[in-house]
């Protein structure tokens, strides 16, 4: 599955690794991927030619990382990812936090067609044993976009606040 000589493997293997960390050294990328350095250059070569954004840095301290560029790559997850991202947008669902209930819903059917037929079945079972409470009230998507843009801001938030007792106070 993992064959260093299918320069197509390789290509996806070598951005799902660049996808993975910030930086790479590139001798640590071209064992991981079973070449030699020479042949890791020459992929990276390919993957800027499809459009890629591969930023390189020269010298020992240097290596490579994936740029912010107009291609997208595509998004790659080994199974235990895939799994992850199913059942987190199933307990999401569940439970009333995931925002857009329909968009949440979608995007789990999308994945699962996405899944080889091992991974599906997995990611599944692990969704069919868990068993998620609904919250009362789910969060507010709205209210919360809000708060979060004013803490990364470094604004000052102020809201009302309703105690379990009942008790409403103003907070900031």
């Amino acid at each position: 599955m993992n064959d260093p000589t299918d320069p197509t493997r390789r290509a996806l293997r070598l951005l799902a690794l660049l996808q993975q960390r910030a930086a790479w050294p590139g001798e640590t990328l071209a064992q991981r991927l079973g070449v030699s350095t020479r042949t890791l250059r020459r992929d990276i070569a390919r993957l800027r030619e499809l459009g890629y954004v591969v930023e390189s840095e020269p010298g020992t301290d240097g290596g490579y990382a994936l740029g912010h560029g107009t291609v997208v790559p595509p998004l790659l997850l080994d199974a235990d990812e895939a799994v992850s991202v199913s059942v987190a947008l199933a307990v999401g669902t569940a439970s009333g936090t995931a925002g857009d209930p329909e968009a949440t819903a979608r995007a789990l059917t999308k994945i699962d067609a996405a899944l080889p037929t091992a991974v599906r079945e997995r990611a599944r079972g692990v969704r069919e044993a868990l068993h998620v409470r609904p919250f009362k009230a789910g969060p507010d998507v709205g209210v919360l976009t809000l708060a979060l843009d004013a803490v990364r801001r470094r604004q000052w938030l102020r809201f009302g606040y309703t105690a379990a007792t009942g008790q409403a106070s103003q907070r900031w």
